[in-house]
């Protein structure tokens, strides 16, 4: 049987456990659970039996489990999740030549790459700024933004986040970066691996507290393709700084 962490409450463990007995293995997925404290899962270790499992993404979450939790009967794992590797993966020069025709960039131009959401959480404010100083140092410089707006609350500030992308094409136009930043949207697999594969520099900033994994390094990565991101969660374990990218 296998639960997920987004299921708060721990009863539902002590339920489960009491419906199936001890001889039936549950398998907890912990997700991002462990960076918020971890609740559902540190109430629920009393509940866990020997030949259960808890399943973290990294090892940043992990720790925080043995930090918090002494002793438990579960064993606990680290297992990462996975990216279709025939889909990401370097593409030949004329089809990231081709790449960035589509968008109107020329073959010898610097292209920075953001992929994911369109949310606070992901610090995408924060790369403007950066932007900003970039821009001062190579004017040629050209940012690409591919993913869906998100209009959910962030869920660490309880705000409402429908006005972050108005927000961030005023902050855009105030630094006058219009010219060195590309909206694309959501894109399909495909076309988020062409991104990839022609990009130089794949930029993850996220500042969020719960990046258990991080997808865009990791297919970046499977590309050929740089990563600069923050040091925390997922990504301590998918990049080697200084061999595959930067923290």
């Amino acid at each position: 049987i296998v639960l997920s962490s987004v299921n708060r409450d721990s009863a539902l463990l002590y339920e489960v456990r009491e419906q199936l007995g001890n001889e039936t293995p549950i398998a907890l997925l912990a997700l991002g659970s462990m960076p918020e404290g971890g609740t559902f899962i540190r109430s629920g270790a009393p509940f866990f039996r020997k030949g259960d499992s808890i399943l973290f993404s990294c090892t940043a979450d992990s720790d925080i489990f043995k930090r918090l939790v002494r002793s438990t009967d579960a064993s606990v794992y680290v297992l990462p999740f996975g990216i279709d590797c025939q889909t990401f993966k370097p593409l030949p020069e004329d089809c990231n030549r081709m790449a960035r025709l589509s968008m109107g960039v020329g073959v010898d131009t610097p292209l920075l790459l953001y992929s994911g959401r369109i949310h606070p959480e992901k610090g995408l404010h924060i790369l403007i700024w950066m932007l900003e100083e970039i821009v001062k140092k190579n004017d040629k410089v050209v940012l690409c933004i591919a993913g869906p707006i998100e209009n959910e609350k962030f869920p660490h500030f309880d705000v409402l986040t429908d006005g972050y992308y108005s927000y961030l094409r005023e902050i855009i136009n105030f630094r006058k970066l219009g010219h060195h930043v590309i909206f694309l949207g959501n894109q399909p697999q495909k076309s988020l691996a062409a991104l990839y594969s022609t990009a130089d520099v794949l930029i993850h900033p996220t500042i969020s507290p719960t990046e258990n994994f991080g997808y865009a390094p990791v297919e970046a990565m499977a590309c050929g393709t740089p990563v600069v991101c923050s040091h925390l969660g997922g990504m301590k374990d998918t990049v080697v700084d200084r061999k595959t990218g930067f923290f």
